[in-house]
């Protein structure tokens, strides 16, 4: 179940953030950056709070 809303979480994120824009999907209700599931940034994911492209999901993939 909360799989599900992170993916929810995340594609409605992605409907509505701007190419420059960064958004952070963190673990519950935390907002400690070592609980950063994954980033937003444009429209690639990165993995946790990482922004390298050796990192974007599917991780390690291009």
């Amino acid at each position: 179940m909360n799989s599900r809303k992170v993916l929810i979480a995340m594609l409605f994120c992605f409907a509505f953030i701007s190419a420059s824009a960064q958004v952070k999907v963190y673990k519950g209700n935390s907002s400690y950056s070592s609980d950063v599931i994954c980033t937003l940034r444009g429209d690639k994911v990165y993995k946790g709070n990482s922004s390298y492209s050796s990192d974007l999901w599917p991780f390690g993939m291009r």
